[in-house]
Parts: structure tokens; sequence; C-alpha cells
């Protein structure tokens, strides 16, 4: 009844995921229980199966937490979180977990990245003995399978984590209790203001020297005017900027003002259906389902219409310069029209590269025109992109359709064309 009374609340949503909101100030807590089924690297098609609905069950778990809360998701993930993955996953993985990853161990990391929680056993240095969870019953050797995450935004609340070993002796189980020590952190009180009362000397109002230097240091008060000159300064550069031609010094000076933008490496993406996809594999498929489709869009050509437009006349001594093959000058006056500042391709080299190259890449890449040319054989790398997706500012960030994509290509084949 105390329980209830107190307005929490408790689901079984699953035979593995069962979930409690504990109502609490000032913070309201979460737990999220959990019992994942074994690592899906045997290959079985039954136990990729659980797995992935294991997965699609536990975000949509997730999604309906109320984001203020702080979250916890504890129990048994069946996961080993490597060593490695310390210093690639942003602060995830800490520097003291125990194992080489397996594939449930990478699945688990791209839960949290996108989550934004952290792996709070691997945070803590602890004796071997406190830090592994479960024992293989032929190897003997022990294991970190059991884990505590916890919404990143909370890291300074977790004091400690750790294995205990003999608080689950003589109930026949291969785990041991993991232990999170949290402290939340209440709200200060505000304290009360002491006021102090202005003592004037009014005798000293009288010496008109006094007077006057007061009235000098009234006029010469400058820090709002300080304030309005950095602001100044500030507009004039943008707009001398932008009379020189020169956006990249005025946009620089424009996001400074405007601050940091948040990433969009590690936000989640929906399918078509509307479901979370957690998985990076999953994620790069539906960018991969959503270009293909933007991109690559069936046309139906009809051949009248064809037949009605007028072909362009061309004369005799165009048709011979145009099968000519590429002259030397005129590699060399692409090079030089190809703008700067520019997103190489896959070959990563910028035109500033190429055009300090002088006439010895200008030579090298003649070559290699006239080779192409000749052959009738385009070079691969020239005929591949890169798409980079970029957020439109506006409608739900896990959505694709709130994105627009912008191909990168080889400066190399861009000078060709």
């Amino acid at each position: 009844m105390a329980w209830k009374d107190s307005g929490s609340q408790w689901e079984a949503v699953s035979p593995r995921i069962v979930t409690a909101r504990i109502e609490c100030r000032p913070v309201r807590i979460t737990i999220i229980a959990v019992y994942a089924p074994i690592d899906r690297s045997n290959g079985l098609k039954n136990d990729i199966e659980t797995c992935d609905e294991f997965d699609k069950t536990l975000q949509a778990t997730t999604d309906k937490t109320h984001k203020s809360d702080m979250i916890m998701l504890m129990g048994d993930f069946n996961a080993r979180v490597g060593v490695e993955q310390t210093n690639t996953t942003g602060g995830t993985v800490g520097n003291h977990s125990i194992d080489k990853q397996n594939q449930n161990g990478r699945q688990l990391v791209d839960f949290c990245l996108f989550n934004s929680f952290i792996i709070t056993n691997t945070f803590f240095p602890h004796k071997a003995v406190h830090q592994g969870t479960w024992s293989h019953s032929t190897t003997k050797q022990w294991h970190m399978l059991d884990y505590i995450l916890v919404n990143r935004k909370f890291r300074s609340s977790v004091q400690d984590v750790r294995a205990h070993r003999g608080a689950t002796g003589g109930i026949g189980t291969y785990h041991r209790l993991l232990r999170a020590k949290i402290r939340l952190h209440l709200k200060c009180r505000r304290k009360t203001e002491k006021k102090y009362w202005l003592r004037l000397d009014h005798s000293k109002l009288t010496d008109n020297c006094l007077v006057s230097a007061f009235q000098i240091d009234l006029a010469n008060e400058n820090k709002d005017i300080r304030q309005h000159e950095y602001w100044e300064e500030l507009s004039n550069d943008i707009e001398n900027a932008v009379k020189v031609h020169d956006p990249t010094t005025a946009f620089q000076i424009i996001r400074r003002l405007r601050g940091s933008r948040q990433s969009i490496n590690h936000i989640p993406v929906q399918d078509k259906n509307g479901l979370t996809l957690t998985n990076s594999k999953d994620q790069l498929n539906r960018w991969k389902e959503y270009f293909d489709e933007m991109l690559n869009v069936d046309t139906t050509i009809n051949e009248q219409v064809l037949q009605q437009i007028p072909s362009p006349t061309v004369d005799d001594e165009e048709l011979s310069r145009q099968d000519a093959v590429p002259t030397l000058d005129e590699v060399v006056k692409a090079i030089g029209q190809i703008k700067n500042k520019k997103v190489p391709g896959k070959d990563d080299v910028p035109a500033e590269l190429l055009k300090a190259g002088g006439h010895y890449i200008a030579e090298w890449l003649h070559e290699i025109i006239c080779d192409v040319w000749e052959q009738e054989v385009m070079v691969k790398e020239w005929t591949e992109a890169i798409i980079i997706r970029l957020y439109k500012n506006k409608g739900d960030k896990r959505i694709c359709d709130n994105y627009r994509g912008i191909s990168l290509l080889d400066v190399a084949g861009k000078i060709f064309v």
C-alpha cells in the first residue's frame, strides 16, 4: 500500500524486462531490470531472433521513460565489453573493463551511445575478484556479464560499483551480487541574503573636491560601454567580411556567437514503421535505403517526345575539338578553376594540394586523363561519392526525411569532368 500511495509504479514488460518508477524527490528514479538472451554469435536462427526481439523491446521501453528521471538499467546483459572500446566510445566505457568484447558487447555499447548511457562497472578500479560477476562453468574464469547502466547526466551521482562474493552464497548461481552506491545531489536551499545598510558620511558631501571626483567616476563608468563596444566590433567584422566576399570568416564569427550545436553522429534513426534502430548496422542499412529511394527514382521515357526534340547542329571543327584528347593546357586551366576550401572525396586530396603541386601534378594528372580518354575506362574512384547527411534544422532528428544529403567527389574526378 505504501508503494502505491507514494505514486510509484512497476510493470512486467516481458519475461525478460521489468520496470519500476520510484516517486522520490528531487529526482524520480526509473529502474529497468533485464535478463538478456545469450550471445548471438553462435549463428543459430532462434537465438538471433530472440536477441533482435529483446533489443527492440528494450529500446521501446527506454523510449517510454521520462528523460528527466535518473534511469538505471541493471541485470544480466550476457555481454562482454572490451578494453579496446575504452577510447572509441566517447566516454561510454571506462578504463576498467576486463574482457574482450563479443557481439552482444558491441550491441550494448551501441545502445548506450544512442541513449546517452554509461556502463558504470567499468569506471571504478577494483581487485579482479570484485570486477567479475559470472563464472564460466568449465574454465572457472570470471567475466563481467552483469552491468548497471545510468544516463550520462547522472554520472556524478554514482559513487561506486562492485561485485560481492559472499552475497549469493547458498542459492546455486554462477553470478555474484552487483552493488552500486548512489548519492543524489539534493538542491541546495537559497541562502537568505543579508542586507547591508549603506552608511554614508554626509559631511563629506559638502566637500567640493570630493563631489567633483565622485561625478568624474560616474562619467567614466564604462562597463556597459565596453560590452556595447564588443558587440559593435563583432558586427563590424561580419560586415567587413561580407563586403570583401569572405563568407568563411563571417560564418566563423556567427557560429561563435551562436554557440555549439548538438552533434547528430550518435542520434538513432527510425525505420519506415517508426521503430527506433539502435544497432549501427541497422542504422547504416536504413540510411542506404533512404538515399537509394531518394536518388534512384524510376523514370519513364516517352520515345515520341525524344524524337520531337531537335538535334543541335555542330560544325566539323567543333566536333574535331570535342573528340581530341585533352591537352595539358586544358588540365592546368581546369585545376586553376577548382574552388578552394571544399571538402575532398574518398582520396582526401583537396584542391589546394593539387594547385600547390604546380606543373608536376598537372603533367601526372594529364597522363591519367589521356589514358582514360583513349581506353574509355573510367577510374573507379572517380565514379564513387561519399554521401554526408545534413539536418534540415526542423523536425524529429530520428526521421530520415528531415535530412538532406550532399555528395563528396574526388577533386581529380571533377577536373576530368
